[in-house]
């Protein structure tokens, strides 16, 4: 037997409009790339090095020594982040956080195919996997929408 409010909380449920993440597609180009090709601008070698174990770890990318070998050049950028209030003996006092930036282009063509901002308040090494992180995340979306397309566009099987 169902109570009253248990049959409410159900109606409630029913009637709520259903929250749809939508987001813009992956360029067909990134999804497709296996070779990538590491470069930097105003970052130190150990970020770099960082940035070159991240992609390595996701098993998607092979790196190269050169963007003519590669199907995407990745460059990590630092910048400066928003400041922040820091009390200090009980004064404020204002600090910049450092911000890394993450472009993807095409190699040869330099088209921009994916481009990630992240701050480093607390680890700079953590704003780095973060940034390498969420792109492989977002080409494991792709990758399962283009099956799924593919999919879809084969004709039936007959037995």
């Amino acid at each position: 037997m169902t109570s009253t409010a248990t049959k409410l909380c159900l109606a409630l449920a029913l009637s709520l409009p259903v929250l749809v993440l939508v987001q813009a597609p992956v360029s067909l180009d990134l999804v497709t790339a296996r070779r990538a090709y590491l470069t930097s601008d105003n970052v130190d070698r150990r970020w770099l090095d960082r940035l070159a174990q991240e992609f390595t770890k996701t098993k998607r990318f092979v790196l190269v020594a050169s963007e003519a070998e590669a199907d995407v050049v990745a460059t990590l950028a630092r910048g400066k982040g928003t400041t922040v209030g820091i009390p200090v003996a009980g004064v404020m006092v204002a600090a910049e956080n450092e911000a890394f930036r993450l472009r993807v282009t095409k190699a040869g063509t330099g088209e921009l195919l994916w481009d990630d901002y992240r701050e480093a308040s607390v680890t700079i090494g953590g704003a780095v996997s973060g940034m390498v992180k969420r792109l492989h995340q977002r080409l494991i979306l792709a990758d399962g929408e283009a099956r799924e397309l593919v999919r879809r566009q084969q004709p039936p099987q007959t037995k």
